[in-house]
């Protein structure tokens, strides 16, 4: 346990490390109907990456990377809608500014609206003239053997796209983020490979309906994915009801 404590700590750090960004489709599975639907449907449309920045002086500034998806709109005057993205909280929780990304890309200023370590989970808003897709919540969280799709921005790439089962509902202690990541109740732990970089992406049913936001991953002594971490549609809605 005290491996996994230590592999989690690691992941979750390198999670929101500085890395190139390109507009391209990762797929790593053989079932192409499903990933092929992902794109006709306009899914595609609303997941984004998600980027921090931080001042250092006034010369230079930290960057951090991350991943959303959106999951409320409303409409503004003039043709605008104002879309809300969850993420996680130790993705911007040092952050200043944010900038978030769509899949074509364009750049959107965003702005934050609440955090919380306790869920590992952000909010944060933007307003755009752009049509971008709103996905809903599964009624009832998934349950083991259930197939599941991640989306991410790992290494910079949007809207990569994986897929896998749920494993089990465990519990999962990240050492030395109490103030960032500090979920203390039984996670979706799924097969699904998630990378650095995927920290606030989506985890979907086949539906393409949200039953996950992924925070943290567990890797082998050579550094191969073993697990992903997902809060629970639950918990999700919790957070945002709370």
């Amino acid at each position: 346990m005290a491996k996994l404590k230590k592999l989690l700590t690691i992941l979750i750090l390198f999670a929101t490390l500085t890395f190139s960004t390109s507009c391209i489709t990762l797929v790593q599975s053989q079932d192409k109907q499903v990933v092929n639907d992902f794109t006709s449907n306009g899914i595609i449309t609303a997941t984004f990456t998600v980027d921090v920045y931080q001042k250092v002086n006034a010369n230079s500034e930290k960057h951090a990377q991350g991943s959303g998806v959106a999951f409320s709109k409303q409409e503004e005057f003039g043709g605008k809608f104002t879309y809300y993205l969850l993420t996680n909280n130790h993705v911007i929780s040092n952050g200043e500014t944010y900038v978030v990304r769509d899949c074509f890309g364009g750049e959107h200023t965003a702005t934050r609206v609440k955090s919380n370590a306790k869920y590992d989970l952000a909010i944060l808003k933007f307003t755009s003239s752009n049509s971008f897709k709103i996905l809903n919540f599964v009624k009832s969280d998934v349950s083991v053997n259930d197939k599941v799709i991640a989306v991410g921005a790992p290494n910079g790439q949007i809207n990569a796209v994986t897929l896998g089962n749920v494993v089990r509902y465990t519990f999962v202690t990240v050492d030395g983020h109490g103030s960032d990541s500090n979920v203390n109740f039984k996670v979706i732990e799924h097969n699904a490979p998630i990378y650095s970089g995927s920290s606030g992406g989506v985890l979907l049913n086949y539906s393409y309906e949200i039953c996950g936001i992924n925070y943290a991953t567990s890797a082998s002594e050579e550094g191969e994915f073993v697990s992903a971490y997902a809060v629970s549609a639950s918990k999700v809605l919790e957070f945002i009801n709370g």
